[in-house]
């Protein structure tokens, strides 16, 4: 299987100049993230820059920082959230990012999909494009809309790399249209003892199914979301994001880990 390090190599990021926009589309699981922080991160340290690498959920950051800490990155590598920056847009303090020559949008699908129910995601986007100076790099397997909308809209030309997209690694794929099938599908699970992942939009119906199965189940959503959040055992978050594993049988969690968080575990099954 090509990575993204095949297609994107250290002879193309060398290529790069300074205000260039990089659009990298590639599937989960082979090797964007593997790119930032070993290729380009040895470019940037041999060039004495430094890299701003901007995330959209919090696990994800929690991870991400977790990593190039443990792997002495962080001379180099600094992590935010899109939010952050947009924080400080709305608020009116200064968003200083002239110690960067690169700043890197993961899943930056986030500035549309987010727009949805968050009115800011456009304060981040013009933020990083008005960085005249600064190589930016956009990475997404879903960001086809807004790589037009950067071409068509924005008038900025991309240089662009695409993998691509392989779903042999889903063996089957079921639909469920009401909320007891959810408990019908949650005992069974238990009955047999597998490790699964329940991803529900809803953190309230995602909190009543765990109430309802707490012994066997790890409960997360959202720091925003303040009605529910006080219920997560943030210790054992904690511990799944930086083992990359969870101990529970069964996790219920909301979109705050739809992208970007690893989880290898070979005992998961659904």
């Amino acid at each position: 299987m090509l990575r993204v390090s095949d297609i994107v190599t250290i002879e193309e990021i060398e290529k790069w100049g300074a205000g260039d926009c990089i659009t990298v589309k590639a599937g989960t699981g082979i090797g964007k993230s593997w790119l930032i922080k070993n290729s380009l991160y040895n470019i940037a340290k041999q060039e004495n820059k430094r890299i701003l690498m901007l995330i959209h959920r919090c696990n994800c950051t929690e991870q991400f920082i977790d990593e190039i800490t443990r792997d002495n990155k962080t001379d180099i590598i600094d992590i935010k959230t899109y939010q952050k920056l947009e924080y400080k847009e709305l608020h009116r303090y200064k968003n200083d990012l002239s110690e960067y020559q690169y700043i890197v949008c993961d899943e930056f699908h986030y500035f549309m999909s987010d727009a949805a129910f968050s009115k800011t995601t456009d304060m981040s986007l013009d933020l990083i494009l008005g960085q005249q100076f600064v190589t930016k790099i956009f990475m997404s397997a879903t960001g086809d809309d807004m790589k037009r909308y950067i071409n068509e809209f924005k008038n900025i030309e991309t240089i662009d790399y695409e993998l691509p997209i392989e779903f042999n690694f889903i063996n089957s794929l079921s639909f469920f249209y009401n909320d007891d099938t959810f408990e019908n599908f949650m005992e069974e699970i238990i009955k047999r003892k597998e490790k699964a992942i329940f991803f529900i939009q809803s953190a309230k119906k995602a909190y009543e199914l765990y109430q309802k199965y707490k012994d066997n189940c790890l409960f997360n959503c959202s720091k925003n979301n303040s009605d529910y959040y006080k219920y997560v055992d943030k210790e054992k978050i904690k511990n799944m994001l930086t083992n990359e594993k969870f101990e529970d049988l069964i996790l219920i969690t909301t979109t705050c880990m739809d992208a970007g968080v690893n989880l290898i575990d070979l005992e998961l099954n659904t």
